[in-house]
């Protein structure tokens, strides 16, 4: 099944690729194909023709969502594919597809609308793609889209209401990040320490905070419920919090994994983390395909397979270290390692000072994301939230910006390589792989033949 399922991750990839650079994937995707059918896996074959028609499909209609390259008044019916954020100067923005909409009273819009669009467009080529951004004067619904989406976009409309209200403007700022998924409240000024520092992953949900909350609740209700029930109360919890998030692509990826990776535990079924990995990529891009376009997706699975496949290794030379302090930086670097190719190939820069910045950082956001969430259980109950939640959060936060502050003025800690080349991508992966995997395997049939030769053994 694992095959299968790198089959159709790899066919639906195919459909969006556009960078004749990453030829080796359309190498790949015939080496599949033959393996299929030398090796007589039809079931392989299979997936492959469902991704390439569910990717070419999903690729169809998010082209269709780009106005023309050009400049000025349009009028278009667009497919709403995510959910408004608002911003700080009281304009709404929605992401759908390669197409952002700006303008006010967008927040009644909601992902699967068609709706007929009146504004102007600045469409422009980047790399290889077209992108565009339409300032909305005027839009119409043309087809109202599922009763689930619509009663989400009513819910996070009320909790962005209630946020609004707090006077505090960390919490606030925190409380839109942390939970409805909208980080344009997050100062300038923090926004870049947290780059320059290697952890602006946290102020996008991810699966860092949805462990962290379900891990709290089944802590919780695991001294005084059953195993099943505080399971049960959990997945609600966390199906609850990623429909608040707007089932944003990295909340759902963790989301998934998490819900997977417990059923078949609870289930008595033996699972790895590798598993969930592949099955939750495989629901994701089957009901959103366009989610192989998004960075982050390429990050949350990288990071996931590293920890998989490097952070035991790397646990065994720390070994020296106290276990509970070495499984931490064993995660943590394993992490960093895997996710290094793609950060310098998208973003052409990386933080030297990650792996010491998360230890530091990361128990620290693991209690404001407790806090954050127990203020959303106070919010959609109705119950006041007052100074015993708002000051906690506020303090830790304060706390967490000293210290980002202060790392990201360390001269010489943020890396950047401008010419990060698809090659070297390869290159980077390859020479991970040959350290971790090739060399000791390498260095290990050397010590057996030369201990097998001086002893003479036969």
């Amino acid at each position: 099944m694992k095959i299968n399922i790198t089959i159709f991750t790899l066919s639906i990839f195919f459909c969006f690729l556009k960078s004749p650079s990453l030829i080796f994937l359309i190498i790949a995707l015939i080496a599949l194909l033959i393996y299929s059918l030398y090796k007589r896996n039809f079931i392989a074959l299979l997936f492959m023709i469902l991704g390439l028609l569910i990717g070419q499909s999903s690729f169809m209609e998010a082209q269709k969502n780009i106005p023309s390259l050009s400049k000025g008044f349009i009028n278009i019916d667009l497919l709403i594919s995510g959910f408004s954020e608002l911003k700080p100067d009281g304009n709404y923005e929605i992401k759908s597809f390669y197409t952002t909409l700006i303008g006010t009273n967008l927040n009644v819009l909601y992902r699967s609308q068609t709706v007929n669009i009146q504004g102007y467009a600045n469409t422009y080529k980047l790399g290889n793609r077209l992108y565009s951004k339409i300032y909305v004067k005027n839009y119409s619904i043309k087809s109202e889209g599922s009763i689930i989406f619509k009663k989400i976009c009513q819910l996070r409309n009320y909790i962005e209401y209630r946020i609004k209200e707090i006077q505090n403007e960390n919490v606030k700022a925190l409380l839109f990040t942390l939970l409805l998924g909208n980080t344009n409240f997050i100062g300038y000024s923090s926004s870049q320490a947290f780059k320059m520092t290697g952890i602006s992953h946290l102020l996008s949900i991810s699966g860092l905070h949805v462990s962290i909350i379900s891990i709290s609740i089944m802590s919780i209700l695991g001294l005084f419920a059953k195993k099943k029930t505080s399971f049960i109360v959990s997945t609600i919890s966390i199906i609850l919090y990623m429909a608040i998030a707007g089932f944003g692509a990295p909340i759902m990826r963790a989301g998934i994994m998490l819900i997977l990776y417990n059923s078949l535990r609870l289930a008595g079924v033996r699972t790895s983390l590798l598993d969930s990995a592949l099955y939750s990529i495989f629901i994701i891009l089957l009901f959103d395909p366009f989610q192989i376009t998004q960075v982050g997706l390429y990050l949350s699975y990288s990071a996931v397979l590293g920890i998989y496949f490097l952070s035991d290794p790397i646990a065994k030379k720390l070994h020296f270290i106290p276990s509970p302090l070495s499984n931490s930086i064993a995660v943590t670097l394993s992490a960093n390692i895997s996710t290094l190719p793609i950060l310098l190939y998208y973003f052409k820069g990386i933080s030297l000072l990650s792996p010491l910045t998360n230890i530091f950082i990361i128990p620290l956001f693991n209690l404001i994301t407790i806090l954050c969430f127990f203020a959303m259980i106070f919010i959609l109950t109705g119950i006041p939230v007052s100074n015993f939640l708002f000051e906690p959060i506020n303090i830790l936060w304060n706390i967490t910006n000293g210290i980002t502050d202060y790392f990201s003025m360390v001269p010489f800690s943020y890396l950047v390589i401008k010419n990060f080349s698809a090659v070297h991508f390869i290159i980077l992966y390859s020479a991970t792989f040959f350290i971790f995997f090739a060399l000791p395997w390498i260095l290990y049939k050397i010590t057996f033949y030369t201990l097998k030769n001086h002893f003479k053994i036969s």
